[in-house]
């Protein structure tokens, strides 16, 4: 009869809100932790094993009291260095940002590269950078750090998004990279990847992308990444163009009220070693 022609429809919808509605509180609510390993040629032999974990893209989401949760997994891959690129908080709430930093400093030395939310809020220069700093990260708006070790050195990057404009990082980040044997680069959208490979950087930490937002099942494929659109290619993983390699991190929270799916929050920690 007519008035069931649409119960088949209605059934479809209600057994798949059934399925997913699961998954979806769950994969936002948790985190991993991915691990990688990452050679290079022009690494120098005193950093052998030297391992990194990234933060990024928190968007003030909150893993425990005062963020115990995540500060115990960061504890637990014994870091060097932590690098932190851009989007910790989320609007005009900043809390659970803090004490993840504050935790994080006690853990390794924390490097810092601004997302575009920070600069979004008007606020960076005035609050949000100075509260970094006086927590003891390292915060590098278009500027370098060093790592030294046996008398060799590596070079910390930091490319701010302030500016926002692709010609006026790269005109910043060719002078940065100039003549470093090898760099470390924390610059927040990985759209700009060939920028980045041209100005000659080693090793590139980026998130912005969420994963994908929606990541197809069986596949690594997000659906939507702000920067890049539909079907974006830069969502997570480790990328490699001439002698530049990427990681890019899903991330930690979200910026918006849409919810992940098959696309959970993650810690990225890598190793890195001399080819």
């Amino acid at each position: 009869m007519p008035k069931y022609k649409f119960l088949p429809l209605i059934t479809a919808f209600a057994v798949a809100a059934g399925i997913l509605t699961p998954l979806v509180i769950y994969d936002n609510l948790r985190f991993e932790t991915v691990r990688y390993v990452i050679s290079h040629k022009n690494l120098p032999a005193p950093f052998n094993g030297l391992r990194i974990v990234q933060l990024s893209d928190l968007h003030n989401n909150v893993f425990g009291e005062k963020q115990e949760k995540l500060l115990n997994a960061i504890k637990a891959e014994k870091p060097h260095i932590i690098v932190i690129t851009g989007d910790l908080i989320d609007s005009d709430q900043t809390e659970n940002a803090i004490n993840l930093v504050k935790g994080a400093v006690k853990i390794a030395p924390c490097y810092y590269a601004n997302g575009n939310h920070e600069i979004r809020t008007g606020r960076y220069l005035s609050e949000i950078k100075p509260a970094l700093i006086r927590c003891g990260v390292k915060v590098l708006d278009d500027e370098k750090n060093y790592l030294e070790k046996d008398g060799e050195k590596i070079a910390v990057i930091g490319l701010s998004d302030l500016c926002g404009g692709e010609e006026d990082q790269r005109r910043a980040l060719k002078t940065l990279a100039e003549n470093e044997a090898f760099t470390l680069l924390l610059a927040h959208r990985p759209e700009r990847f060939k920028l980045y490979s041209d100005c000659g950087v080693s090793l590139v930490f980026s998130g912005h992308a969420h994963g994908g937002q929606f990541r197809i099942p069986f596949t690594h494929q997000g659906v939507f990444s702000p920067g890049q659109g539909l079907f974006p290619r830069y969502t997570e993983g480790v990328f490699t163009r001439k002698s530049t390699k990427m990681t890019v991190t899903r991330g930690l929270g979200n910026q918006v009220i849409i919810p992940r799916l098959n696309n959970c929050f993650e810690l990225v920690s890598v190793t890195l070693y001399k080819a």
